[in-house]
């Protein structure tokens, strides 16, 4: 199976499709398909039950477009927050990314793969398409590391130019790593307590709504 870093590649060149598209429109209607694929995994099913986000033997792209379509909506309306616009992609660009990730489990992906492959792509497109640099991982780090213990759950935590969300990932993360001091990694008190903390006390302010939108993509596939 290809890698995640690689299919979303490919995702995202078959949308750009050579400039058809300028590079950050075509990376915003990545970041949709994506929210489609997260929520059809995350959708309670029985054993067996198959996956929506994927293209069926024989199936038309345009009834896939379809299917795809409704599922957005669907997430559009419980989560508002994340995406306002509809999908703008024809059918057969979108049947084409649809089968560039329907092998891919993201709920199932490691995290540390997830954030690897993730990083590493937002930060080849950012730096060549967008002009934006990120603070090194090794610089947000260290700044988690400073706070140490100091920093606890009950803690607020604003990130002012959040960017794509590296800072809020790592906080997350230093969470995580707490709650496995006090829960078993497969209890529910070990979700909730960093999932309360990334609900209700885990903020980032970012001036651009493109990079809002990566950030928000990026804390998704990290199960925030």
């Amino acid at each position: 199976m290809e890698s995640l870093e690689t299919a979303l590649s490919k995702a995202h060149q078959t949308i750009w499709h050579g400039g058809k598209r300028n590079p950050a429109e075509a990376f915003g209607e990545v970041a949709k398909v994506i929210f489609v694929k997260v929520w059809d995994e995350r959708k309670l099913r029985k054993n067996g039950e198959a996956y929506e986000f994927q293209r069926k033997r024989n199936e038309t792209t345009e009834k896939l477009q379809k299917r795809i379509h409704a599922i957005y909506n669907e997430a559009k309306q419980k989560d508002p927050q994340v995406f306002s616009e509809d999908i703008k992609l024809d059918e057969r660009e979108l049947a084409a990314v649809v089968e560039h990730l329907q092998k891919l489990n993201l709920s199932k992906t490691d995290l540390d793969v997830k954030g690897e492959a993730f990083q590493k792509f937002l930060g080849n497109f950012f730096k060549g398409d967008f002009g934006q640099y990120f603070t090194p991982s090794t610089a947000v780090q260290f700044c988690i590391d400073m706070l140490g213990d100091e920093l606890e759950d009950h803690h607020n935590v604003l990130d002012t130019s959040c960017g794509s969300g590296g800072f809020l990932l790592r906080v997350l993360d230093h969470m995580r790593s707490k709650a496995d001091e006090y829960f078993d990694k497969n209890s529910a008190e070990h979700f909730r307590f960093w999932h309360d903390f990334a609900e209700n006390k885990l903020y980032g302010i970012e001036i651009s709504e493109a990079i809002a939108r990566v950030a928000k993509m990026n804390m998704i596939l990290h199960d925030d």
